[in-house]
């Protein structure tokens, strides 16, 4: 079962942690999966937590390269 966002398709659940859940996500017409964040409003809302979350993005940037 899926549900659509936009041009996104968002599947399963990939997990879920103390920020928020994680789907497997395709968007639509084009190739290949990848992970979506869906955070938990309480923890946008925190200015500490959106530090976090762009450190979190930035280290994502890095090991891209590596893959």
């Amino acid at each position: 079962m899926s549900r659509q966002v936009g041009s996104y398709k968002l599947y399963n659940s990939l997990g879920k942690g103390a920020f928020g859940e994680v789907f497997l996500t395709k968007k639509v017409g084009k190739n290949g999966f990848f992970a979506t964040k869906k955070l938990n409003r309480e923890y946008s809302e925190k200015e500490e937590n959106i530090k976090r979350l762009y450190n979190e993005i930035n280290l994502l940037k890095i090991q891209k390269k590596f893959l």
